[in-house]
């Protein structure tokens, strides 16, 4: 099935029972520095939804590599990069994160979506593929982080969305091996609690973290607010400097 994100922007075609992509695959890339160049990886990028918002929301010089395990998903990606015709800019490779062709310390920067929860802590879907995408199989966060962090050069930028409730996972994993840490909370409304954590950390840095303002996603009447209605719609993203984060035009990033 064929749908669209970033308002016709980025065209995705996908698996028509189980998971589906959405608003987390655009937040997590707006959060991605513009690279003039350089290699940026899509871990385990399931139909390749995040690296095209993101070569959508920069039009980045930068090549975007898509890792996937999963034959099915491998396959959606090939058509998604045909399908936007990104195959100068972007390409895909089947293969566990676990044991990639790449050598260590390759990308400048890491997009990823991961599985969301621990494994035998929920019940399985049915629909092998949702149970792929939402469920942690052969790899803990844990190990997500650490397989990232070993491809990822000094002092590049890993972006991540997860759950909320496992922010002291992420925290845990990222210790040691990367710090300069942004944590932004996402906010269905104003007046609910945290469901998703936007993260952003450099690799070598030295520990630390800045928790940032919560971003929020829908009106009281339950519409998207008017920044992320920007967001979703490719105009604008979140750039993160110092200890602030604010959601600017794209083509403001220095």
């Amino acid at each position: 099935m064929v749908e669209y994100l970033l308002y016709g922007k980025v065209l995705i075609d996908q698996p028509t029972q189980g998971f589906r992509c959405g608003i987390d695959s655009v937040l997590v890339a707006s959060i991605v520095p513009k690279l003039e160049s350089g290699l940026v990886l899509d871990m385990g990028c399931g139909v390749f939804s995040a690296g095209l918002c993101y070569a959508r929301f920069t039009n980045t010089n930068a090549t975007i590599v898509g890792v996937e395990k999963n034959t099915e998903f491998f396959q959606y990606a090939q058509k998604n990069i045909h399908n936007n015709i990104l195959q100068k800019r972007m390409r895909v490779i089947h293969a566990d994160i676990r044991n990639t062709p790449f050598p260590k310390n390759t990308f400048d920067a890491i997009v990823t979506n991961p599985p969301f929860e621990r494994n035998n802590c929920i019940t399985r879907s049915k629909n092998m593929l949702k149970s792929v995408a939402t469920i942690e199989s052969t790899v803990t966060l844990d190990q997500w982080v650490h397989y990232g962090l070993q491809a990822l050069k000094p002092y590049g930028i890993f972006c991540i969305i997860h759950k909320m409730q496992r922010l002291d996972d992420l925290l845990h994993a990222f210790y040691g091996n990367a710090g300069d840490i942004h944590v932004i909370p996402v906010q269905t409304k104003a007046d609910t609690i945290p469901k998703r954590v936007l993260m952003r950390a450099e690799k070598g840095k030295k520990p630390g973290v800045v928790m940032h303002k919560p971003l929020i996603v829908r009106n009281v009447d339950d519409t998207y607010n008017k920044k992320m209605t920007k967001i979703l719609e490719g105009k604008v993203r979140c750039i993160i400097k110092n200890t602030l984060y604010s959601v600017e035009d794209n083509t403001d990033e220095k």
